[in-house]
């Protein structure tokens, strides 16, 4: 189960994204060991990142809606698998 709710991304500092749900809630970083160590990636890409991740939620909606919408629409076998190992991706089994 992933954290519900409306995911966000703020700027924490110069370009430290932050993904929240909430002011109370901290869901991850795009952050890494390199830009700790003074490495970093250019804040374009930091940011880009960082709303990839808060549309996660979105895009595994958009992934299930389209697998129950299939029955209903030609669609590619190649799509379906495809759709269905990034869901899988998503879930404990």
């Amino acid at each position: 189960m992933i954290t519900q709710g409306k995911w966000e991304v703020r700027k924490s500092g110069v370009d430290h994204r932050i993904i929240v749900n909430n002011p109370a809630k901290f869901i991850a970083s795009t952050r890494t060991p390199d830009d700790i160590r003074g490495l970093t990636m250019s804040g374009e890409e930091d940011e880009a990142n960082a709303r990839l991740i808060a549309a996660a939620p979105e895009l595994l909606a958009a992934c299930k809606r389209t697998l129950m919408a299939i029955p209903h629409t030609p669609i590619n076998g190649e799509d379906v698998i495809f759709i269905e190992q990034a869901i899988a991706k998503t879930e404990k089994n």
